[in-house]
């Protein structure tokens, strides 16, 4: 297993000098992303992402417990992107049953969306999930020039200011 810290502290090492992806050139994100994905692979991680479905316990039940990426649609519409850096499955059941509670969520608006039945979910395992999360937030910003309806604002330095 020793092996495996070189390329570790290098990705670790690359993504550090750009905290944000904001602050890296589209070729220097590719190149993280091809390491990101690399090291998966070497891990033996399935990085594949899920086919989309709707969001419920018996789907949340399918979701692997590792760290990784999950998006939350309404029909076609990406609404939120989340990660979870140890366990999607206990993320994703978190907000499902913050959801069933409503007044004492979190992200009223997730929740809401969660508990009308409309939510549906795709998600994948990745060994830097903060990292693919902040860089996913940042593509849709760039692509659309806000961050998706659900995702707060508060989240400083994880954005780009200008799609504010």
């Amino acid at each position: 297993m020793r092996w495996f810290r070189i390329p570790v502290a290098y990705v670790r090492t690359l993504i550090a000098t750009f905290k944000y992806p904001e602050h890296m050139s589209i070729k220097q994100r590719q190149k993280a992303i091809e390491l990101i994905m690399k090291l998966a692979k070497l891990y033996g991680l399935d990085t594949s992402v899920s086919d989309r479905c709707h969001l419920s316990p018996e789907s949340i039940s399918q979701v692997a417990q590792a760290r990784g990426v999950y998006r939350i649609y309404e029909e076609t519409e990406l609404q939120y992107i989340g990660a979870s850096g140890t366990d999607i499955q206990w993320r994703l059941k978190r907000h499902y049953y913050e959801s069933r509670n409503i007044h004492k969520a979190r992200n009223k608006g997730l929740a809401d969306l969660i508990a009308s039945g409309r939510a549906s979910l795709e998600w994948y395992v990745c060994p830097f999930a903060g990292w693919m999360e902040e860089y996913e937030l940042t593509e849709y910003c760039q692509k659309h020039g806000r961050q998706p309806a659900l995702n707060s604002h508060r989240r400083s330095g994880l954005i780009n200011r200008s799609c504010w």
